[in-house]
């Protein structure tokens, strides 16, 4: 069962950083550099490693582009939080996706975030 967020991380191509910015203008952002958060202030570029292969970390469900649930898990598994576990084990996988989370995780050096038995999603 998913749990409940006290915040929304969102995902933005660098060409649209300007646009973002003006319409969250009073908002609080922050970026994320190797786990760690670090706030986003106006005039301030991002870390050159915040990002992604955008055709490879994302997919659409009803119109609204997600980060694809077998890779949000790699960000936080050095974190090795309680409610990163909780994220780990609701994650709706394919067999192809739960076997790449395992692989990456393996690679990573993460063996304490062991997949859980769940069965996959189709």
């Amino acid at each position: 069962m998913p749990r409940r967020r006290e915040d929304t991380d969102i995902a933005v191509r660098r060409a649209d950083l300007p646009v973002l910015r003006a319409h969250v203008r009073d908002w609080h952002l922050w970026q994320n550099n190797s786990g760690w958060l670090y706030p986003w202030l106006p005039g301030e570029d991002l870390h050159p490693d915040c990002e992604v292969p955008w055709d490879r970390a994302l997919h659409e469900v009803d119109g609204v582009w997600y980060l694809r649930p077998e890779i949000a898990p790699l960000h936080k598994a050095h974190l090795n939080r309680p409610q990163d576990r909780a994220d780990l084990t609701a994650a709706a996988l394919t067999d192809e996706a739960r076997q790449r989370l395992a692989s990456s995780l393996e690679l990573l050096g993460h063996h304490h975030w062991a997949m859980p038995a769940v069965s996959a999603q189709p």
